[in-house]
């Protein structure tokens, strides 16, 4: 499970492997702090601290050189079940999360959770992509948004703010991790 929110909040901790807090007690110049595991994160380009929902947040701006990396990219294991999460407030369509290859590569496996046509879609690649049709993300608004996906059974499904909103199905784990050379991304998908 991999969590992105914004201040104090409760913290669940039953398998929490990453949490990232964006308050400026876990920002050390470029550096990111993982609260709760070791998946710290490196700033590449320049992105600002903003007010957030719950504290402070990160503002991605679309530039693909303005995003953060994280380190353990291959600890991180996506081919089993996951949920991805995080507070997001934007009025455009772009990448929210990834475990990708490198940047220009067009390798087979990698995943992103990101918002396409102004909703959540899942994609993993030369595999086809998930989209949740019902709810409108790219609103201003602030919306707690969600992903779980089941590694083996290929389900996906989506939330936002604590909705079940939809959900697809697809071979998640048709190309094992190991295929590509592994980056984990905010902001950016590395493709």
């Amino acid at each position: 499970m991999v969590t992105v929110p914004s201040g104090y909040t409760e913290i669940v901790q039953k398998d929490l492997i990453s949490y990232w807090s964006f308050d400026s007690g876990k920002m050390k110049g470029k550096k990111v702090i993982d609260g709760f595991g070791k998946h710290n994160g490196n700033i590449q380009g320049s992105l600002k601290s903003v007010k957030g929902k719950i504290g402070e947040a990160v503002a991605f701006d679309a530039d693909k050189a303005n995003f953060i990396q994280f380190d353990g990219a291959k600890d991180l294991d996506f081919s089993q079940n996951f949920t991805w999460m995080c507070w997001i407030k934007t009025g455009a369509n772009g990448v929210l999360f990834a475990k990708t290859g490198a940047p220009g590569g067009d390798d087979k496996g990698p995943k992103t959770w990101w918002i396409v046509d102004n909703v959540l879609s899942f994609d993993v690649g030369w595999v086809g992509n998930a989209k949740d049709a019902k709810a409108q993300v790219s609103d201003d608004k602030w919306h707690h948004v969600a992903v779980a996906v089941e590694g083996k059974a290929g389900n996906i499904q989506y939330y936002v703010d604590g909705e079940d909103t939809g959900n697809g199905q697809m071979a998640v784990n048709q190309f094992p991790e190991d295929g590509f050379k592994q980056r984990v991304n905010m902001g950016q998908d590395g493709r």
